[in-house]
């Protein structure tokens, strides 16, 4: 039996597109998450979220820049205008 079943959720996940940040967005993908990864590094981090992809996982990439609320707050608006709509 899973545990961690993910199927159905969305992830969001900042600095997802290296390192420690890629291996909690894969992990969580691997458990049935829909990841977005989020960052400010867009062709590293749509080249992250196009990797999860081609290895079956559902992912996607958004700008984000947590230094900014602005940001912030626009990012989270795409990406449950994203998700509504689908």
């Amino acid at each position: 039996m899973n545990h961690f079943d993910l199927n159905g959720k969305i992830a969001i996940v900042t600095g997802g597109h290296r390192g420690l940040g890629l291996g909690i967005a894969t992990k969580l993908a691997q458990a049935g998450a829909e990841v977005v990864i989020s960052g400010i590094m867009n062709q590293v981090g749509e080249y992250a979220a196009e990797t999860l992809l081609l290895n079956g996982l559902k992912a996607s990439y958004a700008h984000m820049d947590v230094r900014s609320n602005a940001s912030i707050f626009q990012s989270i608006d795409g990406i449950v205008s994203h998700f509504l709509a689908s």
